[in-house]
């Protein structure tokens, strides 16, 4: 079993060879085969990704059709001295996203067992100690230690993994799933039922988790099918409390409330059926 390396941009990843020696080689391929057992077990069930749900331990996400599996793939069925070494002398500017090795399962089946890869990792950038006879050395050499526990299994077309913030190191989710753009938030600036007063403002205060839940309203048309009154009384239901100003619903200019207001009108606020008490999710997908 070879490890390799997924390095450069995400997009643009090129995969390189990490040498190892053949004592190394064998318990690599131990670590890796247990991490594997340990993220997909018989019963693990599979959810299609869409950015809005967080999977239980029994279950992992799924992406299919992004470049970065075509990537990884690569690897697969080729003879692993087709790739260039990784250079360890020089590990901090070969900007490594993730490691992997293929493995073929008991079927014969190819898949690519992924780690994430941080600088945090690459221990020469810290004051590292190593044992030498009865004392302790600083070590000189370049060296880096591997994750405990995978963060993707691509599997012919598929991409299996249980969180975003994780492969985001070596995937470019934005063609997953839709932010905002400037248009789209002036757009929502203009919805009959809501009292913008400087969009310019309103710009200014998004970022990508606020952009995000836009871009789901703006894709819903639900919202526009309702008047302020059905909203306000929505929101109550919450504890939300929506400010009215000329008939419509004021757009709050901070962003912590400016959050709370998206949070509800792309329902991830709710209040509970049985004890009434309002919440908020940041996790969810059609029952």
């Amino acid at each position: 079993m070879t490890l390799y390396a997924a390095c450069g941009p995400k997009g643009q990843l090129q995969i390189k060879r990490v040498p190892l020696n053949h004592q190394v080689q064998v318990e690599v391929q131990r670590l890796f085969e247990v991490q594997h057992a340990e993220f997909l077990q018989p019963d693990t069930h599979e959810i299609p990704y869409d950015g809005n749900y967080k999977p239980d331990e029994d279950e992992v996400l799924v992406l299919q059709n992004i470049q970065e599996i075509a990537q990884f793939n690569r690897a697969v069925g080729v003879n692993a001295t087709s790739f260039q070494l990784l250079d360890t002398g020089e590990i901090e500017e070969e900007d490594v996203k993730a490691l992997f090795v293929v493995h073929l399962d008991a079927n014969g089946a190819s898949k690519v067992l992924i780690q994430a890869f941080s600088v945090g990792q690459i221990l020469r950038r810290k004051f590292s100690l190593i044992s030498h006879g009865n004392q302790f050395r600083r070590m000189d050499e370049s060296a880096f230690s591997l994750s405990n526990h995978l963060a993707a299994v691509v599997e012919a077309g598929s991409m299996k993994f249980r969180s975003d913030h994780t492969i985001r190191r070596f995937v470019d989710l934005r063609e997953v799933y839709r932010i905002a753009t400037d248009d789209d938030v002036r757009g929502f600036a203009q919805i009959a039922q809501f009292d913008v007063q400087d969009e310019d403002h309103l710009l200014s205060i998004t970022n990508n988790v606020t952009r995000r839940l836009i871009a789901n309203i703006m894709d819903d048309q639900n919202i526009r099918a309702m008047n302020v009154t059905q909203l306000t009384q929505a929101a109550s239901a919450t504890g939300l409390n929506l400010l009215i100003n000329n008939g419509n619903i004021t757009i709050p200019t901070t962003k912590h409330e400016l959050r709370e207001l998206l949070k509800f009108l792309s329902e991830d606020r709710y209040s509970g059926p049985i004890s009434g008490q309002a919440f908020e999710s940041n996790s969810k997908r059609p029952a």
